[in-house]
């Protein structure tokens, strides 16, 4: 699994103009694809579908700080299940 690291910030990114996969996992423990609340089991489908649609062959995968790892771990083994190697994570950029 090839993994790169994008940082972000709270005023959100700027995406590309093409569709993409992104995927949240915040801490209070539910995963969100596209913005959209969803269950671990039905992630797979939703890329998959997504790549049917158009999508880029990569995922953005966003983790709040707090997030517990496990949450972030099980995010990580749907998309691997989808056929996709090209992760990326997005970190928020802490405010001083």
């Amino acid at each position: 699994m090839r993994l790169s690291y994008h940082g972000w910030t709270k005023t959100g990114v700027k995406w590309p103009n093409r569709i993409h996969s992104r995927v949240d996992a915040p801490r209070d423990g539910k995963i969100y694809f596209r913005n959209v609340p969803i269950s671990a089991k039905n992630l797979p489908d939703k890329i998959r579908e997504g790549l049917k649609n158009g999508a880029e062959k990569k995922v953005y995968l966003r983790a709040a700080a707090r997030a517990r790892y496990g949450d972030v771990k099980q995010a990580l083994i749907e998309i691997r299940q989808t056929g996709i190697d090209n992760v990326c994570f997005l970190a928020e950029k802490l405010q001083p």
